[in-house]
């Protein structure tokens, strides 16, 4: 059967805790949190248009994220680590005393040297991968190797057949 490499997704527990605490009465900061609701619970929420001819519950909560297999939480999650940890790293090294002292702004190759730090960032991310870049500055992906083959039943499909490729 064929071989296929796929990028391997992960999860952002602590992002999906985060979504599933949030209520339209609560989360009143997000302007699209309430039509988010209302479409993801096809109800109506007080004091809104009448479109879906369903009061909303006040006991729902966001339990199916389905919606976020994309990736795209863990993957702002690791990058805005990685930024902020580079970041810090070089204000560090660089001022001695709290606060941004004048080195910080007055550094000559800043710019480079906060890029060097944060490309060198490494660590293990929430989903128990290994978070780093490339030489070419790009994230490294997780891989997984997958066969088509029979499966039990007769019929055919992928199956992971190899360890992650990095």
């Amino acid at each position: 059967g064929a071989l296929r490499l796929e990028t391997e997704i992960g999860k952002s527990q602590t992002f999906e805790n985060y979504v599933s605490s949030l209520t339209p009465g609560q989360n009143k900061r997000n302007p699209w949190f309430k039509p988010f609701w209302q479409y993801l619970f096809q109800c109506d929420l007080p004091g809104t248009i009448a479109k879906y001819g369903r009061q909303c519950g006040s006991d729902s909560r966001v339990v199916n994220f389905d919606f976020l297999d994309d990736g795209c939480a863990l993957s702002t999650i690791n990058a805005v680590v990685s930024m902020a940890t580079g970041i810090h790293q070089y204000w560090r090294e660089t001022c001695s005393t709290p606060g941004l002292c004048d080195s910080y702004w007055s550094s000559v190759g800043r710019l480079q040297e906060i890029v060097d730090k944060i490309s060198a960032v490494s660590y293990t991310d929430e989903s128990g991968g290994i978070f780093k870049f490339t030489p070419s500055g790009d994230a490294s992906a997780r891989m997984k190797i997958l066969n088509y083959q029979r499966q039990s039943g007769g019929s055919y499909g992928y199956k992971e057949v190899g360890p992650n490729v990095k």
